[in-house]
């Protein structure tokens, strides 16, 4: 949402795209580094068609840390079929989550953990995931006590995070640290591939062809002659009109290496390089131009975003391969790139952590036309200029009478007081509030839940004494009136770590405001309130579970 007269920066890092063809928007999650790596979501409309204006000012933001604090490996997805956006990422803890969200301008999400302790995952151990018959898959590298190196797994669930089954793809042969993994389904012969860089094979390319459910898999060295460090960030492609795998790795951040091999065994395969050696090429991401038959490979450059198209049914060297910047200074400059392109029309959709932009989440539009060696694109600042020292930690919901857009935040400017911005529905006209009864280090992590009977906004936070939690907050007013309804709720039991409280509002009983939120064994606490904030009952632990149970609470009605 744009927030007029606020800048930020660094809240773009590692990106991840994804367009939703039916509901004309892109989506980008990315870590907001400029408060605490916090994560995020940027959603953006594209004015009516694939080749729309694009439009900062159409660009909203939701706060995803509510939930899941993923600090890594985020992916994200739309799921055409079922009509919802997922979100897959790696937490404080190590856990891999999902978040399935409603593709909707304020997206609502709910948190799936697909892992839990004493699993853990690191970085650079995710793939991205994909959809196939109706699953999610991914494969990560799991590290436990007992198995402290990262094997491989695989993880197969419904969208919604149901139904997971759970893999170990290599025998204990190959239980070495495999990193970057990536996955690609050949539905020809009925296969799933597993590209890694094996780190105790000096970070060569090795791989895994199995069923397409991970059962009976063989293993391959797939390096055939290529020195130490040829086999990092690997992107596994299935060229299905020629029956091949195709891998693009990262030789030692200098240049690209691609590994061709026969779908049906990977025992036989060729190597080429891509692009210009010597130009320090890497975080490389590729996909498959199907319109043009073409392989299209984004990669940095000394911070240029370079773009090499190759064609499918060449060699993969010479006259073959196109390369060409992208962008125009300073947004060129820019790194983790993430790419996807449409199957239809050759649009290429990219996301960049821009370091020219002040590393900001920065997307390109570029048509892939056939043979073209400089590329149309255009570009958007995807972040909608929001964030600065009042627009950290935001949370956001409509209100549904008028359309309007509410932000509440923690305002760093302010003495980290709570902040309200009211906006209209296209993210502009913001108006601006703060309680006034609200002193510093009053509004840590604020969510907020909208009384539609009252026109009332009811905003929950922590205060702090600078060094740990010492109370609960929740006030009630109109989101233009700085005379709210207090309590506070002091030496109460919270859990010190990055959590909101969550409020939602029951008509059907006496005391229509829930509050959960973490007590410092991170069980959840409930406290039923009378909506005009005159009482609460005391607080319940609404859970049996072992301590850790009701870290990132998140409450549906």
């Amino acid at each position: 949402v744009v927030v007029p007269g606020l800048t930020s920066g660094k809240n773009g890092a590692s990106p991840s795209i994804a367009v939703d063809r039916d509901g004309l928007a892109f989506y980008v999650a990315v870590e907001n580094r400029a408060f605490d790596s916090i994560s995020a979501l940027y959603r953006c409309g594209l004015n009516g068609s694939l080749h729309g204006v694009l439009d900062s000012s159409s660009c909203l933001y939701t706060n995803l840390s509510s939930a899941d604090n993923p600090v890594a490996s985020m992916s994200v997805l739309v799921d055409d079929v079922g009509r919802r956006l997922l979100v897959l990422g790696v937490d404080r803890l190590g856990s891999l989550v999902l978040r399935v969200c409603t593709l909707d301008a304020q997206p609502l999400c709910v948190l799936r953990a697909l892992t839990a302790l004493p699993w853990t995952i690191g970085l650079r151990k995710v793939s991205r995931p994909l959809l196939d018959q109706g699953k999610l898959v991914v494969v990560a590298g799991v590290s436990t006590g007992v198995a402290p190196t990262g094997p491989l797994h695989l993880f197969r669930c419904n969208p919604d995070g149901s139904a997971l089954e759970t893999l170990d793809l290599v025998p204990e042969l190959w239980k070495d640290e495999l990193r970057d993994p990536s996955i690609a389904i050949d539905t020809t012969h009925g296969a799933l591939f597993v590209v890694a860089a094996s780190v105790r094979n000096n970070s060569r390319l090795i791989g895994l062809r199995c069923d397409r459910n991970g059962l009976n898999c063989d293993h391959y060295d797939l390096a055939f002659g290529a020195g130490p460090e040829s086999g990092n960030r690997p992107v596994a492609l299935v060229d299905a009109a020629n029956a091949r795998l195709l891998v693009v790795s990262e030789v030692v951040s200098d240049s690209l290496r691609l590994t061709v091999c026969a779908a049906t065994n990977l025992s036989s395969c060729t190597g080429a390089t891509l692009g210009t050696p010597g130009l320090l090429q890497f975080e490389p991401v590729a996909a498959l131009d199907l319109v043009n038959s073409a392989l299209v490979v984004m990669t940095v450059s000394v911070y240029n975003l370079t773009l090499v198209r190759c064609r499918l049914n060449g060699t993969f060297a010479g006259s073959d391969c196109v390369v060409a910047i992208v962008g125009t200074a300073p947004f060129n400059r820019a790194r983790t790139p993430s790419l996807w392109i449409d199957a239809t029309d050759a649009t290429l959709f990219a996301a960049v952590d821009s370091t020219g932009g002040l590393g900001r989440p920065w997307v390109f539009r570029c048509s892939l036309s056939a043979g073209a060696s400089e590329l149309p694109c255009d570009s958007i600042d995807a972040s909608g200029d929001t964030g600065g020292d009042s627009g950290y930690d935001p949370f956001i919901l409509e209100t549904p009478a008028t359309g309007n857009l509410v932000i509440v935040t923690t305002s760093v400017a302010n003495d980290f007081r709570v902040a309200v911005f009211d906006c209209t529905a296209s993210g502009t006209a913001c108006t601006y509030m703060t309680p006034s009864t609200d002193g510093p280090n009053s509004g840590l992590r604020a969510s907020a839940v909208w009384d539609a009977t009252a026109s009332k906004l009811i905003i929950g936070s922590f205060s702090s004494n600078g060094n740990e939690r010492v109370s609960l907050l929740l006030r009630r007013c109109a989101t233009n009136d700085s005379n709210c309804n207090t309590l506070e709720f002091a030496g109460v039991d919270i859990s010190p770590e990055r959590f909101r409280p969550s409020l939602i509002i029951e008509p059907s009983t006496g005391t229509p405001l829930l509050v959960v939120y973490p007590n410092v064994a991170k069980i959840p606490v409930l406290r039923r309130c009378l909506i005009s904030l005159a009482s609460c009952d005391p607080p319940i632990n609404i859970t049996t579970g072992p301590p850790g149970s009701g870290s990132f609470p998140c409450t549906l009605r």
